[in-house]
C-alpha cells in the first residue's frame, strides 16, 4: 500500500478492512474467526509480541479494570508498561497506553504505515488484526518491561491471543456475544479459557460454578497451574462513597487470624489495604483479581522481593465505568458501559446505594444483539424516567424498539434518535437529580465526549 500522510488517512485505511465489531450479527458467520491470519501478520512483521513479557485478561465483565489496576500498580514501581485494550470510547488513540499516556498522532501513523507495508492483495487481515500488531510493534519498540493486554472478544480466537503471555487472567464471565461465543455459560468460558496456556499460571476471578468447573477443567487437562481467587484471598470493602472506596484484603489461610484482628486490630497481623477511585462492589472483585494476578508474579520472580504496595490502584482510571459527571456544571450524571443482564443488576445495586433517595433519570441505547429487554427491566428498579437513544454505532438498536420496551415496564420515555438530542431532552428535564447513562460502551462514550464540549 502507497505511504499514508494524515493520521485521518491512515484511520480510514485501517477501518476499510474487515471490522467485525461493526458487522451486523446477522451477517457474520462465527466460522470466520481464525488466528491464522494474525499470526501471518505477526511473522511478516517479525514477531514483536515475543520480544516482551505479556499478561493476557480475558473475561465478559472486568477485564478492563483487572489491566487498568494491574497496569498502573506495575507502572508504580517504575517499571515501563503498556497497556493494549478496545473498544475506545473517544480517541483511537485511548486503545495503546505506555505508563497511562496514549500514543501520539505521530507515532500511531508510522506504526500503521508500518503494518500496511505488510500488507498486499492476496492478504486481508481483519481491522482488530491490524489494531493488534500496531499494540505489539510499538510495545517491542518501546521495549517495555510488561505488556497488559486485554482480548478483544472472547479469548481462544482472539486477536491478541497470538501472546507467549507469563501469566493469563480471566475475569467474571458471564451471557454475552452469544452469536460468536455460545449460548450457555460454559460455552463461553470455554472460549474465554482458550488463552490459557501449559505451565502459564491462571488467576481466576470469582465466577458462576458453571464457568468455573469449565475453566478449572481446561486447565487441568493442559497443566496450567490455577489461583482460585475465592478460594485463595479474602476482601472486603470498609468504606466507600460515589468518588471511590477502601478494600481490606488477605490470604484465606488467615482467615482466624484475621477475625481476631477485626475484634481486637491485633498488632501481629495487618491485612493489605488499598484505595480504589473505581466504583461499585464489582470493583472490589476486579480488584482481588488484580491483587492475586501480581500477588503470581512477584512469586514468579517478575516483581521485586519488596512487598506490593498496592499503592498503585489508586492511581487506575477507567472512564465509562461508573464514572461521574456534570451536566452543565450541576446535577450528577453517571456513565456506565452496562451491557448484558448482570453488568445491569451490578449498576444497579450500585446506583440504589448511592443515589437512591434522588430521583434518578436513565439515558439508554444498545446494540441490536444484546438482551434490552432485561436489562430495562432491571433499571426500570430505580429509574423514574427514561431517554431511548442510540450511538452512531452501525449495530445500534432503533430507539423506538427500546422505548416500547420501557413501556412494557410501565416508565415513561422519551425517544431521542441522536445521543445530541438525548443531551437536550437531559437539560429539559429538570426535576431528575442523576442521570444513568448506559447500555452501551458506545452510548457512555459518545455522551462522555459532548459532556466534554466534543462533537460526535
Amino acid at each position: 500500500m502507497k505511504r499514508l500522510g494524515t493520521i485521518d488517512e491512515a484511520l480510514d485505511a485501517i477501518y476499510s478492512f474487515v471490522d467485525y465489531s461493526m458487522t451486523h450479527v446477522q451477517t457474520t458467520d462465527a466460522a470466520v474467526f481464525s488466528l491464522a491470519k494474525i499470526r501471518e501478520l505477526m511473522t511478516r512483521l517479525g514477531n514483536p509480541q515475543e520480544t516482551f513479557r505479556s499478561i493476557h485478561v480475558a473475561g465478559t465483565k472486568g477485564k478492563g479494570s483487572v489491566c487498568a489496576l494491574m497496569s498502573s500498580e506495575l507502572s508504580s514501581y517504575g517499571y515501563k508498561v503498556g497497556f493494549y485494550s478496545s473498544p475506545h470510547l473517544i480517541d483511537f488513540n485511548e486503545r495503546f497506553q505506555i505508563n497511562g499516556k496514549m500514543i501520539g498522532n505521530g507515532r500511531l501513523l508510522e506504526l500503521i504505515n508500518r503494518v500496511l507495508a505488510v500488507i498486499d492483495d492476496g492478504f486481508r487481515p481483519s481491522t482488530f488484526d491490524l489494531m493488534t500488531a500496531i499494540a505489539f510493534c510499538w510495545f517491542a519498540e518501546e521495549r517495555v518491561d510488561f505488556a497488559v493486554v486485554e482480548t478483544g472478544l472472547g479469548g481462544r480466537l482472539d486477536s491478541t491471543n497470538v501472546v507467549n503471555p507469563i501469566l493469563t487472567v480471566i475475569t467474571s464471565i458471564s451471557m454475552d456475544h452469544t452469536a460468536f461465543l455460545g449460548d450457555t455459560i460454559e460455552a463461553i468460558a470455554g472460549e474465554k479459557a482458550g488463552i490459557l496456556k501449559a505451565g502459564v499460571p491462571a488467576v481466576v476471578a470469582p465466577e458462576h460454578p458453571d464457568a468455573l468447573k469449565t475453566i478449572l477443567t481446561r486447565a487441568k487437562a493442559i497443566g496450567a497451574p490455577v489461583v482460585n481467587v475465592r478460594e485463595t484471598y479474602g476482601f472486603q470493602r470498609v468504606a466507600d462513597d460515589v468518588h471511590g472506596q477502601d478494600v481490606l484484603f488477605w490470604r484465606r489461610v488467615d482467615q482466624a487470624v484475621f477475625n481476631r484482628w477485626l475484634d481486637s486490630a491485633a498488632d501481629e497481623f495487618s491485612p493489605a489495604r488499598f484505595h480504589l477511585n473505581l466504583v461499585g462492589l464489582y470493583q472490589v472483585l476486579n480488584a482481588a483479581t488484580a491483587a492475586a494476578g501480581l500477588i503470581r508474579l512477584k512469586a514468579d520472580g517478575y516483581l521485586p522481593d519488596a512487598g506490593l504496595s498496592f499503592n498503585g490502584f489508586a492511581g487506575a482510571e477507567w472512564p465509562g465505568r461508573f464514572e461521574v459527571m456534570r451536566l452543565d456544571g450541576e446535577r450528577t450524571v453517571v456513565l456506565d458501559g452496562a451491557h448484558n443482564p448482570d453488568s445491569a443488576e451490578k449498576l444497579t445495586v450500585a446506583v440504589n446505594r448511592y443515589f437512591g433517595v434522588r430521583r434518578i433519570g436513565f439515558v439508554v441505547g444498545f446494540s441490536e444483539d444484546k438482551n434490552a429487554a432485561a436489562m430495562i427491566e432491571t433499571f426500570g428498579a430505580v429509574g423514574a424516567v427514561f431517554i431511548a437513544t442510540r450511538s452512531t454505532h452501525p449495530r445500534a438498536a432503533d430507539p423506538a424498539e427500546i422505548a416500547a420496551q420501557v413501556r412494557v415496564n410501565g416508565r415513561p420515555v422519551s425517544v431521542c434518535e441522536t445521543l445530541e438530542g438525548a443531551l437536550a431532552e437531559m437539560r429539559r428535564m429538570t426535576d431528575v437529580e442523576v442521570f444513568i447513562v448506559t447500555g452501551s460502551l458506545f452510548v457512555a462514550g459518545g455522551m462522555r465526549s459532548l459532556l466534554l464540549g466534543r462533537e460526535l
